[in-house]
């Protein structure tokens, strides 16, 4: 059965998303300048903002996710004009999260989110 994806809870901002190309050197004895070509791509870490709501099941299940060092499928929907989305798929750890505290403000937390594997979706 396909996979259920559930929207993570009172999301504020998500950072740049992308992955680049590593490069390679092959420079060699004929070069002259240094030679590069393209290495394995490698998705970028995200940052993730939200309003941190610790009785909301989904930031719960983020943060046990990176407790138990474990993997999730992400789907990053950015909507368009005239309705509708690009959605791109995408694996992920959760590498950490960070929550500053202000006594008069609304208390939120980061989950910064390192892609494993390719990025499927629009090009």
């Amino acid at each position: 059965s396909p996979e259920v994806f559930t929207t993570l809870f009172e999301v504020v901002s998500i950072g740049d998303f992308g992955q680049e190309n590593d490069l390679i050197e092959a420079t060699h004895m004929q070069s002259t300048a240094k030679e590069f070509i393209y290495g394995l791509p490698e998705g970028v870490e995200i940052p993730v903002v939200v309003n941190y709501v610790p009785t909301n099941a989904q930031q719960v299940a983020v943060l046990a996710a990176q407790a138990a060092k474990t993997t999730k499928n992400w789907k990053l929907v950015m909507p368009t004009l005239g309705g509708g989305g690009l959605t791109w798929s995408f694996t992920a750890l959760i590498k950490g999260w960070k929550s500053p505290y202000s006594p008069n403000e609304v208390v939120r937390m980061t989950f910064n989110l390192k892609i494993s594997g390719s990025i499927t979706g629009p090009v």
